[in-house]
């Protein structure tokens, strides 16, 4: 979990342990090799994320952390929709975006433009340290292929002739919001589930949940949601220690934590037979 260790990232009151913004971003944009980490989000999509969950203020406190935490990876079924324990994270991300009630096309283009910087923070961040650099080359354009590979759009508008055509963020929104000037949380809702899971917004939902996790040490109440965070966190750390022709662990300097091989296999059968049950 994240520590606060700066000397200038601790409020006056030396009991109220306090992140500024710098600290905040450099734990969450920049890699960690000790956790394996690439990083988790842009800075863009930081600053969202610093400023949404602290009414704007310059810092987090114990309670704000505790608070997301919470509210990513913990679900209480006597006081959320048991049968959607994404709709409070679904409500943070519309916040994140809008102090109102509604998403214009501005902020329509603003949250597009989020998910695409994403998917190419993740592109760039989820490979192995000794990539080759020209891989940056690889970063994709924004036009309509691009929003429908990640789910942005379900479809190109008439007269669109080719999907590598340039596409602005406007007329993105414009084609989300479907002739509306703006859309509301449960049209926001709407739009998300007309997707596959992994796509829209659930490539930010995973980020957000990994962050309060792994970063703020908060763990997760349903067995399903902790095996999905193990999972990924176990492909990423494959996908930047990836094996070599004269190491199957990884290449030198590759960080691991030893753990019992007879504990985890008992773990993870508990936590799959549980996993998407009335017992999850």
């Amino acid at each position: 979990p994240m520590r606060n260790t700066e000397p200038n990232t601790t409020a006056t009151d030396s009991s109220n342990k306090t992140i500024l913004y710098d600290s905040f971003c450099r734990a969450l944009c920049t890699q960690n090799d000790e956790m394996g980490s690439g990083g988790y989000l842009p800075e863009s999509l930081a600053k969202h994320l610093f400023s949404s969950a602290n009414n704007n203020n310059n810092n987090w406190t114990l309670y704000q952390v505790m608070a997301f935490g919470c509210m990513a990876v913990r679900h209480d079924s006597t006081l959320q929709n048991p049968n959607d324990p994404d709709l409070p994270l679904l409500e943070f991300i519309f916040k994140m975006f809008t102090n109102l009630t509604m998403l214009n096309n501005e902020q329509v283009a603003e949250l597009l433009q989020s998910l695409m910087e994403l998917a190419d923070f993740r592109q760039k961040t989820d490979r192995s340290p000794l990539a080759d650099d020209d891989d940056d080359d690889d970063i994709q354009q924004q036009d309509w292929q691009r929003a429908l590979d990640l789910g942005l759009v379900d479809r190109m508008p008439e007269g669109i002739l080719s999907v590598s055509e340039p596409v602005s963020l406007s007329t993105l929104a414009e084609h989300v919001l479907n002739g509306s000037q703006s859309m509301n949380f449960q049209e926001f809702c709407h739009w998300c589930k007309q997707a596959p899971p992994r796509l829209r917004v659930g490539p930010l939902m995973l980020e957000l949940r990994l962050i309060a996790a792994v970063q703020f040490g908060i763990p997760p109440t349903l067995a399903s949601l902790e095996i999905a965070i193990i999972a990924e966190l176990d492909r990423r750390h494959k996908k930047r220690y990836p094996q070599t022709d004269v190491s199957r662990r990884g290449p030198r300097g590759t960080v691991w934590y030893i753990i019992h091989d007879a504990w985890l296999k008992e773990w993870s059968a508990v936590l799959q037979k549980v996993a998407h049950t009335p017992q999850d």
